[in-house]
Protein backbone atom coordinates (compact mmCIF):
# COMPACT_ATOMS: atom_id res chain seq x y z
CA UNK A 1 0.00 0.00 0.00
CA UNK A 2 1.93 3.14 -1.13
CA UNK A 3 1.46 6.94 0.56
CA UNK A 4 3.09 9.83 -0.80
CA UNK A 5 5.60 10.70 1.08
CA UNK A 6 5.50 14.96 0.40
CA UNK A 7 2.95 16.55 1.95
CA UNK A 8 0.35 18.14 0.00
CA UNK A 9 -1.74 21.03 0.64
CA UNK A 10 -4.97 19.98 -1.30
CA UNK A 11 -5.72 16.83 -3.30
CA UNK A 12 -8.67 17.33 -5.61
CA UNK A 13 -11.05 14.59 -7.25
CA UNK A 14 -12.27 14.64 -10.53
CA UNK A 15 -10.37 17.43 -13.17
CA UNK A 16 -13.91 19.13 -14.78
CA UNK A 17 -13.76 22.32 -15.20
CA UNK A 18 -14.65 23.23 -11.60
CA UNK A 19 -11.43 21.14 -10.00
CA UNK A 20 -9.34 22.64 -12.36
CA UNK A 21 -9.86 26.32 -11.49
CA UNK A 22 -9.65 25.59 -7.71
CA UNK A 23 -6.96 23.79 -8.05
CA UNK A 24 -5.05 26.39 -10.49
CA UNK A 25 -6.25 29.10 -8.12
CA UNK A 26 -4.81 27.42 -5.15
CA UNK A 27 -1.58 27.02 -6.77
CA UNK A 28 -1.47 30.46 -8.12
CA UNK A 29 -1.81 30.96 -4.29
CA UNK A 30 1.56 28.71 -3.35
CA UNK A 31 -0.17 25.63 -2.39
CA UNK A 32 1.32 22.60 -3.13
CA UNK A 33 -1.84 20.71 -5.28
CA UNK A 34 -2.37 17.24 -6.72
CA UNK A 35 -5.71 16.39 -8.95
CA UNK A 36 -6.82 13.18 -9.60
CA UNK A 37 -8.51 11.99 -12.83
CA UNK A 38 -10.29 8.73 -13.51
CA UNK A 39 -10.19 9.21 -17.20
CA UNK A 40 -7.29 9.91 -20.20
CA UNK A 41 -8.09 13.55 -20.46
CA UNK A 42 -9.34 16.84 -18.51
CA UNK A 43 -12.31 18.73 -18.47
CA UNK A 44 -15.16 16.22 -17.22
CA UNK A 45 -17.95 17.55 -19.49
CA UNK A 46 -15.76 20.65 -20.71
CA UNK A 47 -13.80 18.49 -22.26
CA UNK A 48 -13.18 17.54 -26.05
CA UNK A 49 -12.53 14.19 -27.71
CA UNK A 50 -11.48 13.22 -31.27
CA UNK A 51 -12.96 10.47 -34.20
CA UNK A 52 -11.48 10.49 -37.28
CA UNK A 53 -10.17 14.09 -37.64
CA UNK A 54 -13.07 15.79 -36.05
CA UNK A 55 -12.87 17.34 -32.89
CA UNK A 56 -15.82 16.87 -30.74
CA UNK A 57 -16.94 18.81 -27.51
CA UNK A 58 -17.84 16.10 -24.82
CA UNK A 59 -20.81 18.64 -23.49
CA UNK A 60 -20.67 22.24 -23.41
CA UNK A 61 -20.09 24.44 -26.31
CA UNK A 62 -21.95 27.40 -25.59
CA UNK A 63 -18.98 29.41 -23.82
CA UNK A 64 -19.41 32.18 -21.58
CA UNK A 65 -16.82 34.29 -19.50
CA UNK A 66 -14.20 35.00 -22.08
CA UNK A 67 -14.89 38.66 -22.25
CA UNK A 68 -12.29 41.33 -21.09
CA UNK A 69 -14.12 43.66 -18.98
CA UNK A 70 -16.27 43.70 -15.70
CA UNK A 71 -16.47 40.74 -13.08
CA UNK A 72 -18.07 38.00 -15.16
CA UNK A 73 -15.17 37.11 -17.52
CA UNK A 74 -14.34 34.10 -14.87
CA UNK A 75 -12.43 31.74 -17.51
CA UNK A 76 -10.07 34.58 -19.21
CA UNK A 77 -9.09 35.73 -15.34
CA UNK A 78 -8.62 32.24 -14.49
CA UNK A 79 -6.53 31.20 -17.12
CA UNK A 80 -4.73 34.91 -16.54
CA UNK A 81 -3.94 33.57 -12.62
CA UNK A 82 -1.45 31.16 -14.53
CA UNK A 83 -0.58 33.15 -16.88
CA UNK A 84 -2.51 31.40 -19.71
CA UNK A 85 -5.01 32.36 -22.01
CA UNK A 86 -7.18 30.74 -25.03
CA UNK A 87 -7.49 32.08 -28.49
CA UNK A 88 -11.32 32.71 -29.13
CA UNK A 89 -13.63 32.50 -32.09
CA UNK A 90 -16.61 35.26 -31.48
CA UNK A 91 -19.63 33.39 -32.17
CA UNK A 92 -22.20 36.04 -34.04
CA UNK A 93 -24.67 34.20 -33.88
CA UNK A 94 -25.53 32.47 -30.47
CA UNK A 95 -28.84 30.33 -31.03
CA UNK A 96 -30.92 29.32 -33.86
CA UNK A 97 -34.49 28.91 -33.23
CA UNK A 98 -36.84 26.80 -35.58
CA UNK A 99 -40.09 26.09 -33.62
CA UNK A 100 -43.45 25.60 -34.46
CA UNK A 101 -45.97 28.00 -36.17
CA UNK A 102 -43.01 29.32 -38.43
CA UNK A 103 -40.77 31.01 -35.33
CA UNK A 104 -37.90 31.07 -36.77
CA UNK A 105 -35.46 33.26 -34.86
CA UNK A 106 -31.59 34.31 -34.25
CA UNK A 107 -30.14 35.19 -30.82
CA UNK A 108 -27.87 37.57 -32.50
CA UNK A 109 -24.76 38.92 -30.20
CA UNK A 110 -26.05 42.45 -31.09
CA UNK A 111 -29.00 43.22 -28.29
CA UNK A 112 -30.47 45.62 -30.72
CA UNK A 113 -31.02 43.09 -33.31
CA UNK A 114 -32.48 40.47 -31.33
CA UNK A 115 -34.98 42.68 -29.62
CA UNK A 116 -36.29 43.88 -32.90
CA UNK A 117 -36.49 40.43 -34.19
CA UNK A 118 -38.55 39.48 -30.83
CA UNK A 119 -40.83 42.16 -31.25
CA UNK A 120 -41.48 41.82 -35.10
CA UNK A 121 -42.31 38.71 -34.31
CA UNK A 122 -44.49 39.71 -31.95
CA UNK A 123 -45.43 43.55 -32.23
CA UNK A 124 -48.26 43.47 -29.09
CA UNK A 125 -45.55 42.21 -26.65
CA UNK A 126 -43.29 45.07 -27.55
CA UNK A 127 -43.79 46.98 -23.88
CA UNK A 128 -43.01 43.30 -22.15
CA UNK A 129 -40.24 41.98 -24.39
CA UNK A 130 -38.71 45.13 -23.42
CA UNK A 131 -39.26 45.25 -20.01
CA UNK A 132 -38.52 41.64 -19.15
CA UNK A 133 -35.10 41.38 -21.30
CA UNK A 134 -34.20 44.78 -19.67
CA UNK A 135 -34.92 43.36 -16.27
CA UNK A 136 -32.65 40.48 -17.07
CA UNK A 137 -30.29 43.76 -17.82
CA UNK A 138 -30.72 44.68 -14.38
CA UNK A 139 -29.34 41.46 -12.81
CA UNK A 140 -26.39 41.56 -15.17
CA UNK A 141 -25.72 44.60 -13.96
CA UNK A 142 -25.42 44.24 -10.48
CA UNK A 143 -23.09 40.36 -11.33
CA UNK A 144 -20.92 42.47 -13.55
CA UNK A 145 -20.17 44.90 -10.82
CA UNK A 146 -19.02 42.67 -8.05
CA UNK A 147 -16.55 40.53 -7.28
CA UNK A 148 -18.12 36.98 -8.61
CA UNK A 149 -17.75 34.05 -6.84
CA UNK A 150 -21.53 32.28 -6.32
CA UNK A 151 -24.69 34.24 -7.75
CA UNK A 152 -26.72 32.14 -5.56
CA UNK A 153 -25.56 32.28 -2.37
CA UNK A 154 -26.84 34.79 0.29
CA UNK A 155 -24.11 34.05 2.69
CA UNK A 156 -21.36 35.01 -0.31
CA UNK A 157 -23.26 37.69 -0.92
CA UNK A 158 -23.20 38.95 2.48
CA UNK A 159 -19.43 38.88 2.74
CA UNK A 160 -19.06 41.28 -0.23
CA UNK A 161 -21.63 43.52 0.85
CA UNK A 162 -18.97 46.27 1.73
CA UNK A 163 -17.40 46.03 -0.97
CA UNK A 164 -20.08 47.02 -3.39
CA UNK A 165 -23.44 47.00 -1.09
CA UNK A 166 -25.50 48.49 -3.86
CA UNK A 167 -24.92 45.77 -6.12
CA UNK A 168 -25.80 43.57 -3.05
CA UNK A 169 -28.88 45.11 -2.67
CA UNK A 170 -29.74 45.00 -5.80
CA UNK A 171 -28.86 41.38 -6.56
CA UNK A 172 -30.35 40.36 -3.04
CA UNK A 173 -33.95 40.87 -4.16
CA UNK A 174 -33.61 38.56 -7.51
CA UNK A 175 -32.69 35.15 -5.48
CA UNK A 176 -35.93 33.68 -4.66
CA UNK A 177 -37.81 34.78 -7.91
CA UNK A 178 -38.26 32.58 -10.74
CA UNK A 179 -38.09 33.46 -14.48
CA UNK A 180 -41.30 32.43 -15.28
CA UNK A 181 -42.97 34.79 -12.93
CA UNK A 182 -40.58 37.87 -13.83
CA UNK A 183 -42.02 36.66 -17.84
CA UNK A 184 -45.89 36.54 -17.08
CA UNK A 185 -45.53 39.98 -15.44
CA UNK A 186 -44.88 41.85 -18.18
CA UNK A 187 -45.83 39.13 -20.94
CA UNK A 188 -49.02 37.58 -21.82
CA UNK A 189 -49.01 36.07 -25.25
CA UNK A 190 -48.37 32.57 -24.68
CA UNK A 191 -46.91 31.70 -27.88
CA UNK A 192 -44.18 33.98 -26.53
CA UNK A 193 -44.02 32.74 -23.12
CA UNK A 194 -43.54 28.86 -24.00
CA UNK A 195 -39.73 31.02 -26.33
CA UNK A 196 -38.97 31.97 -22.84
CA UNK A 197 -39.22 28.10 -21.77
CA UNK A 198 -36.93 27.18 -24.43
CA UNK A 199 -34.47 29.77 -23.68
CA UNK A 200 -33.99 28.47 -20.55
CA UNK A 201 -34.07 25.08 -21.50
CA UNK A 202 -30.92 25.35 -23.55
CA UNK A 203 -28.64 26.58 -20.80
CA UNK A 204 -30.67 25.45 -17.51
CA UNK A 205 -32.58 22.33 -19.15
CA UNK A 206 -35.54 23.79 -17.08
CA UNK A 207 -38.36 25.85 -17.76
CA UNK A 208 -38.84 29.50 -16.74
CA UNK A 209 -41.04 28.76 -14.00
CA UNK A 210 -38.00 26.55 -12.55
CA UNK A 211 -35.11 28.64 -13.64
CA UNK A 212 -33.39 31.48 -11.16
CA UNK A 213 -34.10 34.67 -12.65
CA UNK A 214 -30.56 35.47 -10.98
CA UNK A 215 -28.91 32.82 -13.76
CA UNK A 216 -31.20 34.22 -16.42
CA UNK A 217 -29.65 38.01 -15.90
CA UNK A 218 -26.26 36.17 -16.32
CA UNK A 219 -26.86 34.14 -19.37
CA UNK A 220 -29.67 36.54 -21.09
CA UNK A 221 -27.34 39.50 -20.91
CA UNK A 222 -23.71 38.37 -20.62
CA UNK A 223 -24.25 36.49 -24.60
CA UNK A 224 -24.39 40.22 -26.08
CA UNK A 225 -22.02 41.75 -23.92
CA UNK A 226 -19.09 39.81 -23.39
CA UNK A 227 -20.42 37.46 -26.10
CA UNK A 228 -20.05 33.71 -26.64
CA UNK A 229 -16.63 32.90 -27.72
CA UNK A 230 -15.50 29.59 -29.03
CA UNK A 231 -11.79 27.91 -27.90
CA UNK A 232 -10.32 27.75 -30.89
CA UNK A 233 -9.52 23.43 -30.50
CA UNK A 234 -12.18 22.86 -28.86
CA UNK A 235 -13.60 23.38 -25.25
CA UNK A 236 -11.07 20.91 -24.16
CA UNK A 237 -8.42 23.79 -24.81
CA UNK A 238 -9.64 25.66 -21.92
CA UNK A 239 -9.17 22.81 -19.82
CA UNK A 240 -5.73 22.13 -21.28
CA UNK A 241 -4.87 25.45 -20.51
CA UNK A 242 -5.77 25.22 -16.85
CA UNK A 243 -3.42 22.00 -16.69
CA UNK A 244 -0.62 23.39 -18.54
CA UNK A 245 -0.66 26.62 -16.21
CA UNK A 246 -1.13 24.06 -12.96
CA UNK A 247 1.82 22.62 -13.44
CA UNK A 248 3.87 25.43 -14.66
CA UNK A 249 3.37 26.18 -10.82
CA UNK A 250 4.63 23.15 -9.81
CA UNK A 251 1.32 21.27 -8.70
CA UNK A 252 0.34 17.94 -10.51
CA UNK A 253 -2.67 16.14 -12.28
CA UNK A 254 -2.54 12.17 -12.43
CA UNK A 255 -4.61 10.41 -15.36
CA UNK A 256 -6.19 6.74 -14.89
CA UNK A 257 -6.02 7.52 -11.19
CA UNK A 258 -9.66 5.99 -10.14
CA UNK A 259 -10.53 7.25 -5.97
CA UNK A 260 -11.67 4.31 -4.20
CA UNK A 261 -12.51 6.37 -0.70
CA UNK A 262 -12.24 9.54 0.62
CA UNK A 263 -10.28 8.99 4.15
CA UNK A 264 -12.06 10.04 7.60
CA UNK A 265 -10.20 10.90 10.46
CA UNK A 266 -11.41 12.16 13.49
CA UNK A 267 -14.33 13.29 11.37
CA UNK A 268 -12.04 15.43 9.03
CA UNK A 269 -10.92 14.54 5.57
CA UNK A 270 -7.20 13.41 4.97
CA UNK A 271 -6.85 11.73 2.24
CA UNK A 272 -8.03 9.36 -0.12
CA UNK A 273 -7.34 5.30 -1.13
CA UNK A 274 -7.45 4.90 -5.10
CA UNK A 275 -8.73 1.47 -6.53
CA UNK A 276 -5.19 0.00 -6.76
CA UNK A 277 -5.06 0.17 -3.06
CA UNK A 278 -2.37 3.59 -3.23
CA UNK A 279 -3.23 5.96 0.09
CA UNK A 280 -2.88 9.71 -1.00
CA UNK A 281 -2.56 12.50 2.10
CA UNK A 282 -3.32 15.76 1.38
CA UNK A 283 -4.65 18.91 4.26
CA UNK A 284 -7.69 19.28 2.04
CA UNK A 285 -9.73 17.10 -0.20
CA UNK A 286 -11.86 18.80 -2.26
CA UNK A 287 -14.18 16.79 -4.56
CA UNK A 288 -15.15 17.89 -8.05
CA UNK A 289 -17.79 14.43 -8.41
CA UNK A 290 -20.66 14.91 -8.57
CA UNK A 291 -22.76 14.67 -4.95
CA UNK A 292 -24.10 11.59 -5.45
CA UNK A 293 -20.98 9.61 -6.02
CA UNK A 294 -19.36 11.71 -3.65
CA UNK A 295 -22.02 10.96 -0.82
CA UNK A 296 -23.51 7.68 -2.03
CA UNK A 297 -26.99 9.21 -2.99
CA UNK A 298 -30.11 8.00 -4.27
CA UNK A 299 -29.64 4.71 -7.06
CA UNK A 300 -25.15 5.08 -6.53
CA UNK A 301 -24.72 2.19 -4.34
CA UNK A 302 -21.14 3.32 -2.82
CA UNK A 303 -19.88 7.08 -2.46
CA UNK A 304 -16.41 7.82 -1.98
CA UNK A 305 -17.68 9.51 1.61
CA UNK A 306 -18.46 6.52 3.91
CA UNK A 307 -21.95 6.48 4.78
CA UNK A 308 -21.45 7.44 8.27
CA UNK A 309 -19.87 10.11 8.07
CA UNK A 310 -22.77 11.69 5.83
CA UNK A 311 -24.73 14.61 6.74
CA UNK A 312 -27.98 13.67 7.04
CA UNK A 313 -29.08 17.01 5.15
CA UNK A 314 -27.58 15.00 2.40
CA UNK A 315 -30.24 12.47 2.10
CA UNK A 316 -33.03 14.99 2.79
CA UNK A 317 -31.42 16.61 -0.60
CA UNK A 318 -31.19 13.60 -2.36
CA UNK A 319 -35.18 12.72 -1.68
CA UNK A 320 -36.32 15.96 -2.33
CA UNK A 321 -34.77 16.46 -5.51
CA UNK A 322 -36.57 15.79 -9.15
CA UNK A 323 -34.36 15.60 -11.85
CA UNK A 324 -34.38 16.89 -15.04
CA UNK A 325 -36.20 16.00 -17.80
CA UNK A 326 -33.73 13.46 -20.31
CA UNK A 327 -32.02 15.05 -23.81
CA UNK A 328 -30.21 13.49 -26.55
CA UNK A 329 -27.25 15.01 -27.84
CA UNK A 330 -25.64 14.15 -31.33
CA UNK A 331 -22.16 14.87 -32.53
CA UNK A 332 -21.96 15.34 -36.25
CA UNK A 333 -18.55 15.83 -38.39
CA UNK A 334 -19.29 18.06 -41.24
CA UNK A 335 -16.82 18.58 -44.12
CA UNK A 336 -16.00 22.09 -44.42
CA UNK A 337 -15.90 22.10 -47.93
CA UNK A 338 -19.42 21.95 -48.01
CA UNK A 339 -20.27 24.80 -46.14
CA UNK A 340 -20.82 28.12 -47.58
CA UNK A 341 -17.87 30.78 -46.63
CA UNK A 342 -21.10 33.02 -45.17
CA UNK A 343 -22.75 30.94 -43.61
CA UNK A 344 -22.67 31.60 -39.53
CA UNK A 345 -23.16 28.36 -37.84
CA UNK A 346 -24.61 29.01 -33.90
CA UNK A 347 -23.85 27.22 -31.08
CA UNK A 348 -26.86 25.62 -30.82
CA UNK A 349 -29.98 25.34 -32.88
CA UNK A 350 -33.49 23.97 -31.61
Amino acid sequence: MEKNKTQLDAIIIGSGIGGLVTATQLASKGAKVLVLEKYIIPGGSGGSFKRKGYTFDVGASMIFGFGENGYTNLLTRALKDVNERCETIPDPVQLEYHLPNKINLSVDKNYSNFISKLIDRFPHEKEGITKFYGACRKVFNCLDSMPLLSIEDPTYLFKVFLKAPLSCLGLARWLPINVGDVAKKFIKDPELLKFIDIECFCWSVMPALKTPMINAGMVFTDRHVGGINYPKGGVGTIAEKLVKGLEKLGSKIRYKANVQEIMIKNNHAVGVRLINGEELFAKTIISNSTRWDTFGLNNVKKGLVKQEFVGKNEFVWSKNYKPSPSFVSIHIGVDKNIIKSKFQLPSYYC
